[in-house]
């Protein structure tokens, strides 16, 4: 049972909260829990989601991105938080980029309209002209 929470993936397209949900899930059914000097039981769910949830990312940019932080003592809710920042600046930066992508695309159909009058214009006039 322990092992079943390694094989959970995330999905290319899975929010990374839905993804830890699943994670936490499975980990309820796993039961990570540790007995302590005072005989109660311990859970240490939240490190083992944490660490699944690093490495079974979809992104591997992310993965890495976590990785180099200079604080690793993040907390699960703190994690999950900068995987949702880096996704949304992805996204941000995806969508600019998009946009530049498409404005030399806009300028080469003006200019290639441009240049069809032109040829139109010229073929038009006499060669006396």
């Amino acid at each position: 049972m322990v092992a079943q929470l390694q094989h959970v993936k995330q999905d290319r397209d899975q929010p990374v909260r839905t993804f830890s949900a699943c994670l936490k899930g499975q980990a309820n059914v796993c039961q990570y829990n540790v007995p302590c000097k005072c005989k109660a039981q311990v859970s240490y769910s939240d490190q083992m989601i944490r660490d699944t949830l690093i490495v079974d990312l979809a992104d591997e940019d992310t993965c890495l991105d976590v990785h180099g932080q200079a604080n690793q003592e993040m907390s699960l809710e703190e994690t999950i938080r900068f995987i949702e920042d880096k996704g949304s600046r992805k996204r941000s930066a995806g969508q600019i980029n998009s946009n530049l992508t498409a404005v030399p695309l806009a300028v080469n159909v003006a200019s290639s309209t441009y240049r069809q009058m032109e040829r139109r214009w010229l073929q038009g006039r006499s060669p006396d002209r």
